[in-house]
């Protein structure tokens, strides 16, 4: 498939497709795993290895994009939905909270030209 041709994976079709293909896997796993083991049943579970890591990385970046652009439309109800212990490991003082944008502009420290 050239580059001119390449369709993106956040097309509605292929999320689709993938969530039931992510599904049917999911059964064909059980069923094989269920099967005596054997050259047949050893075959089967490599092949299916290979659909699941693909499926399972484009069912995986859509659920990423959607939590991510929830989290940037209401951060706060994210944070607010986290369990108590985690907020207490992100709390710090004021003096050690640095602004996300200015973070962003911080240029990374520079190594020594002459170092041995």
């Amino acid at each position: 498939m050239s580059k001119e041709n390449k369709i993106s994976y956040k097309t509605p079709e292929i999320l689709e497709g993938s969530k039931k293909i992510y599904e049917h896997l999911a059964e064909m796993r059980k069923i094989v795993e269920a099967m005596p083991v054997c050259t047949i049943s050893k075959s089967l579970i490599t092949s299916q290895e290979a659909y699941e890591k693909k499926i399972n990385s484009i069912v995986k970046k859509e659920a990423i994009q959607k939590a991510m652009q929830a989290i940037r439309k209401n951060p706060e109800k994210f944070i607010n939905a986290l369990p108590d212990d985690v907020k207490a490991n992100f709390a710090s003082s004021d003096e050690n909270v640095v602004n996300i944008a200015e973070a962003e502009n911080v240029s990374k420290p520079q190594k020594p030209k002459n170092r041995k």
